[in-house]
């Protein structure tokens, strides 16, 4: 089944105007397993840290 378009809106915020369209899709394919495990922390002092050891700092 390909996509299908099921509603079209049209909407003006000031000066631009804006096309909303909501589309039914077919569920995705999963990913193949790979084996692998990761953990994801968020915190306040760093976005996120993983199980790696990887910091991701906070996008303030």
């Amino acid at each position: 089944m390909a996509d299908r378009v099921r509603t079209v809106s049209v909407k003006r915020e000031g000066r631009k105007w804006f096309v909303v369209l909501t589309v039914e899709q077919d569920p995705p394919e999963p990913l193949p397993a790979t084996g692998s495990v990761v953990g994801i922390d968020l915190g306040i002092a760093n976005f996120l840290a993983d199980s790696g050891g990887k910091f991701v700092p906070n996008p303030r």
